[in-house]
């Protein structure tokens, strides 16, 4: 891996989830990415490591990862319960768009969801599903705390960001409700309730 010299204090390579865990539900993923697009196809030899370079369209600025799910893959049900809230505590990630058949009945249809940092200290989730939108904010606190000297996998990292993120009403309030925990990405919600 390499950082730039401004990143290696944001650096989270020591979470491995691994992209690969993506051929659990899809043979073939199509990636497009800058001037780069290609194929990923697991029922290939060496499929899930060796890129077929295909002429697929980029889309300026993003990064699209394309699924062609498994015949054993029913993945409609949770891609229909996937929450802005996904986005929260990403860097890089701010867009996810859903196309496809999701819900019980297994209808096509679309869903995005996005996070818009309204400043420093406020972030904007939003959710659009069938033309319908749904927005929430969220009062965003960071501290830096040093990390732990002996940790060798992280041994070059000296600081780490703990982010809490707080949900506010339409009036900017705190909205007091049960809250998830998240490292990187939600782990579940434990009843953690904050009261202002």
């Amino acid at each position: 891996m390499s950082f730039k010299a401004d990143d290696i204090f944001k650096a989270t390579y020591s979470f491995c989830l691994g992209f690969k865990s993506v051929f659990k539900v899809a043979d073939v993923v199509h990636i497009s990415s800058g001037i780069y697009t290609f194929t990923l196809d697991r029922r290939k030899e060496l499929g899930m490591i060796t890129p077929i370079w295909t002429p697929s369209p980029a889309v300026p600025g993003c990064t699209t990862f394309d699924l062609e799910l498994s015949g054993s893959a029913d993945l409609s049900t949770h891609l229909k319960d996937i929450q802005p809230t996904l986005l929260l505590f990403l860097r890089k990630l701010c867009c996810m768009t859903i196309e496809g058949p999701i819900g019980p009945q297994g209808r096509t249809a679309t869903i995005e969801i996005r996070r818009d940092n309204a400043d420093t200290d406020i972030v904007n989730l939003e959710r659009i599903e069938n033309g319908r939108t749904s927005t929430k904010s969220y009062f965003r606190v960071t501290h830096v705390t040093q990390t732990y000297p002996g940790e060798e996998r992280r041994r070059d990292i000296t600081h780490s960001d703990v982010v809490l993120a707080f949900p506010l009403t339409e009036t900017g309030a705190p909205s007091v409700s049960d809250q998830s925990v998240y490292a990187f990405l939600p782990l579940r919600s434990y009843g953690f309730t904050v009261r202002s």
